[in-house]
């Protein structure tokens, strides 16, 4: 096994395709990517172009169509996903590892049907990958596999990734901001499982002060919900708020700016931005939910509750009361993030390999 066809973008600047990528071309894997997506027989296609029958899949709904907004198109997808799946699988003899990012599509229209497409492909797939415990017993009780063919190999951080290489003073004189200014900041692109509205508006709940800011950056995935954004954030100075596009060169000036990041997340499995956060040293708040409790604990976060109704609010509120702790609890976290290594990944991501590739 010395070559893996990797079906995700390779162009799309995904910070945990580009550092796998890297880290599996230096254990001596060929790391070839789709050379076209497809819309339907991705996997045939492509086994055929690059003259390799080892695949390693991430975010199936790309090839499933379960993010599709209309209903016809996506059984239709769906049901030609089922066809490139079984061919490959049986007739090209090529084998699947599948890496699972998230329990399901967010934010998709029709859940049942991606539930259906998931539980047919954990069945058909050689081996999952995840990323912590939580992920495993929860991709063994929903897609009812058998936790032998579930491997957990933790999320690396991201220091080659993004570039960190000025000072907080040296950032917010970049984003014309007060060194006495307090900041919360929420980092990513904005769609609606991550909580932004419910962020603003506990924010909002907060004794205002002109020193205390929230930073909402990020591009939102529909114009839709770029306008509720400005709504309820309008009147409000207290509320910086970038709707656009970071270049990953400039990610650094937001986040060390930041003297907090908040992740606010209604569900979620995995989340890139909680060890991007640690990578950069930063405290955290954030949800107890999927992954974030195996990477994160209260020496350098504040978790709360999301089902519980002013959760996020008093988390706020906390973090004001621990303002002399956070630098300390930064700290802590740098060190977390400086033990998740992509050597060790790439070295574990082999051994799923060898176990079930050719």
């Amino acid at each position: 096994m010395e070559k893996i066809l990797m079906m995700s973008a390779e162009s799309t600047g995904d910070p945990y395709i580009t550092l796998l990528k890297i880290s599996l071309l230096k254990e001596g894997i060929k790391i070839n990517f789709p050379k076209r997506f497809y819309n339907y027989f991705p996997f045939i296609r492509n086994c055929f172009l690059s003259n390799c029958r080892n695949l390693h899949i991430h975010w199936i709904q790309y090839f499933s169509g379960s993010k599709g907004r209309n209903y016809y198109i996506t059984i239709k997808k769906m049901f030609f996903f089922i066809i490139d799946v079984l061919i490959t699988k049986y007739i090209l003899r090529a084998k699947f590892v599948w890496t699972v990012h998230n329990l399901y599509t967010h934010d998709s229209s029709y859940l049942q049907i991606d539930k259906l497409g998931r539980k047919f492909f954990s069945r058909i797939v050689d081996g999952i990958i995840c990323h912590c415990n939580q992920a495993k017993r929860e991709i063994q009780k929903i897609y009812e596999v058998s936790p032998k063919k579930i491997h957990i190999i933790p999320y690396g951080n991201v220091q080659e990734f993004y570039k960190n290489e000025i000072s907080k003073d040296d950032a917010r004189e970049f984003l014309n901001l007060k060194k006495e200014t307090f900041i919360f900041c929420h980092y990513g692109r904005i769609k609606p499982y991550k909580g932004v509205f419910d962020l603003i508006n506990s924010f909002k709940a907060l004794n205002q002060n002109e020193n205390i800011k929230l930073m909402v950056i990020g591009a939102p995935r529909t114009d839709e919900l770029k306008a509720h954004i400005l709504d309820i954030s309008k009147n409000t100075e207290n509320i910086i708020l970038k709707l656009d596009f970071v270049p990953n060169d400039d990610v650094q000036y937001y986040i060390n700016a930041s003297d907090i990041i908040v992740v606010s997340y209604k569900k979620i499995l995995t989340s890139g931005v909680v060890i991007m956060a640690i990578t950069f040293g930063k405290p955290i708040i954030a949800p107890k939910l999927g992954c974030i409790t195996e990477t994160l604990d209260e020496n350098g976060a504040i978790l709360y509750d999301s089902h519980e109704k002013d959760g996020l609010k008093n988390a706020l509120k906390k973090t004001l009361e621990l303002k002399d702790k956070l630098l300390k609890m930064g700290h802590y976290n740098f060190n977390l993030a400086k033990k998740l290594k992509w050597e060790n990944i790439g070295k574990q991501t082999i051994r799923v390999y060898s176990k079930y590739l050719k």
